[in-house]
């Protein structure tokens, strides 16, 4: 499919989702392959976009910049390192920090307040844990020595 449409977008996809053909499209005339398109946005949270990239952006040098899950991000910055990607959001502290870089803080940086809450709160009851077991073992130390 992600070569194909290097050759004829409507060949793959001949119609959109109501039954229109492509050819109908204004915009889709416009744009019949990749020789039309000047850049590509991958949103993934899966191996797609490890498919665009070696497919498409191997074969015909598109600029690809992909947004993905925050567990994805390490993996795709080799693909930042070998120019393979020009830009990458990387879960939802990227598109946080893209919210903060154009000055329009909205879900993305709400959503970081709340991340970063139950990060805080799973690390006190790490600790809280911990302290509890070398409690614990303490007590049972003593009662051992007696």
């Amino acid at each position: 499919v992600l070569l194909g449409m290097g050759s004829k977008i409507a060949d793959i996809f001949p119609a959109d989702h109501r039954g229109t053909r492509l050819e109908d499209i204004p915009l889709m005339r416009q744009v019949p392959n990749y020789d039309s398109v000047k850049f590509v946005l991958i949103i993934s949270d899966n191996a797609m976009t490890d498919y665009w990239v070696a497919l498409v952006n191997a074969r015909y040098g598109l600029p690809m910049v992909a947004g993905v899950t925050a567990i994805m991000a390490p993996k795709m910055l080799s693909y930042i390192q070998s120019r393979q990607l020009t830009g990458l959001l990387g879960g939802m502290k990227g598109a946080a920090e893209y919210e903060q870089l154009i000055g329009h803080a909205d879900k993305a940086s709400r959503g970081m307040d709340a991340q970063s809450l139950i990060h805080f709160l799973i690390i006190l009851f790490i600790v809280l844990g911990n302290a509890g077991h070398f409690m614990m073992r303490r007590q049972q130390a003593r009662a051992g020595q007696v």
